[in-house]
This record gives C-alpha cells, structure tokens and sequence, in this order.
C-alpha cells in the first residue's frame, strides 16, 4: 500500500527556470525468510518474520540560470518493523556463528543534494552527497562474544553516514564523422561495520575503513553516438579497501574488494 502527495511549483526569472516538489509515503513489506548458510544444525536455519517499513520522502527539482544546472535534493525517513539482518546465534560446541534475525524497530533518516551543471557544449558536470543515519532503537541478542546486549542506539550495519559521488564527461569532435569521450568518476564511501554492536570486539573485527575510488574512461565514437569504441579503468589508483567482513569463531575473514581492472568496451546502436 503506498500513497503519494504531490505538488509543482513555477516561475519565471531569467535565473531560475522551474521547480518542482513532491512529498511521498509508502508502506512496504518484505516476506518472511530463512538464512542461506552453512551450518551445524537445523537450529541454525531458523526463519524470520516479515519485515514492514513505512518511508517518509520530501524532495525538490529545480533548474538554474537558463537551464544549464539541475539541482535536486531530497530528506527521507524510514521506520522499519522487524527488519531482518544478520546478528549472532549461540551454537555448541562451535560458540558464536551468524545467524538471520529481526530487530523490532530501526530507522533510517537522512537526505541528499544532487547537481548536473553543462558549462560549455560537451562538457557534463555533475556530483552528489548522501547523509544517512541508520540506528537501532530496539533490539536485543548475542553479540561477538556471545554476550547477551542491548544494541539500542547502535549503528545498521553496511550504512556508511556519507557517501559522495562526481563525474565529469567532455566530448570533442573530430571532424564531420568522428569525437572523442573522456570521462572520469569519483566515489566516496565513509566508515561503516560489518555486524551489530558496539563492544570494543565487534567494533574493531567488523570495521569497515572509509575508501576513495577513481575511475576513468576514454571512448572514439561516431558524431552521432552510433557506436563506440571504450577504453575503461575501475579503482585507477589502485586503492586497497575490503566490502564485508565476516567473524567466524576466533578468526575474522576480510573479502577485499576488486584491485585495478580495465578492459575495452564496444557499443552499437541499430
């Protein structure tokens, strides 16, 4: 079930082009479901309840000095029921393994700001800043050490408060038939954990360090963007930085992410 309320607002200045505003509420579920793991006993495959959220959005839209920049923003709020994430489960004679489970009441709250500016023709500018506060309100269970806690107040894992992202693309012509695409992408991803908690164990096993990617690309393509031929380079810098973390019994298992990759990309459209 989701309702949605909308509104548009115009004027007229030389500078400023058009508006727009919309503020949304959904109500969404998700199914019930049991974990995908390896485990020692049927314990351990436990189901878990179905998982509500009611969201709550407000944004704008708004073209700037005769269109040559977009900028949009957006708040949202999402009270979560039940949401189900991973925490810890007590299993003889192994200890403490993950387990699926449901966290009575969590939300989410944040915003974000987006802009696309085109200077000049060919050249596309654009970036954007993401704040995400993801906390716990109600939850209790076992954390790494298999201690019973209450984790009210602590952080959602995998939900980094800041996230910031730019790009920019030019595109040069070469002649009547032919142009050049450059292009280069910037990501950024703050601090976050792999796992509920907040003891002193969980927080320093499950770390997730902040990371900066760069990616570049170079393409030949014809005037009319029939096809193209792409050079691309994902985390040119090389930078060493891992995605998840899992804590099984006394070890703690980093998978890192994907070093410098390139390769050649070719496009036609008929």
């Amino acid at each position: 079930m989701a309702h949605l309320l909308s509104a548009n607002l115009s004027r007229n200045p030389r500078c400023l082009r058009a508006e727009a505003s919309i503020f949304a509420i959904a109500y969404s579920y998700k199914a019930g479901s049991f974990p995908t793991i390896g485990a020692a006993t049927v314990s351990q495959y436990r189901p878990v309840v179905q998982e509500s959220v009611i969201t709550y959005e407000a944004g704008f839209k708004q073209e700037l000095f005769d269109r040559s920049v977009l900028l949009t923003g957006a708040g949202f709020y999402y009270d979560y029921r039940n949401k189900q994430l991973r925490g810890f489960f007590d299993q003889p004679p192994f200890g403490t393994v993950f387990a699926l489970d449901n966290v009575p009441k969590s939300t989410v709250k944040g915003g974000e700001l987006a802009i696309v500016w085109r200077p000049v023709d060919g050249l596309n500018l654009s970036g954007a800043v993401t704040y995400v506060d993801a906390k716990i309100k109600k939850y209790s269970g076992l954390n790494s050490d298999g201690v019973f806690t209450d984790f009210a107040g602590d952080r959602v894992p995998f939900a980094p408060k800041w996230n910031a992202s730019a790009n920019a693309d030019y595109t040069v012509p070469l002649g009547a038939s032919l142009a050049v695409n450059l292009g280069a992408s910037l990501t950024y991803n703050s601090s976050t954990q792999a796992a509920i908690g907040h003891d002193a164990v969980t927080k320093a096993v499950t770390y997730i360090k902040p990371f900066t990617t760069v990616d570049a690309r170079i393409a030949l393509q014809d005037a009319d963007n029939a096809w193209q031929v792409q050079f691309w380079v994902k985390n040119l810098t090389n930078e060493y930085y891992w995605n998840n973390v899992a804590f099984l019994y006394d070890t703690a298992v980093r998978y890192a992410a994907m070093p410098r990759t390139y390769g050649v990309k070719t496009s036609f459209r008929f």
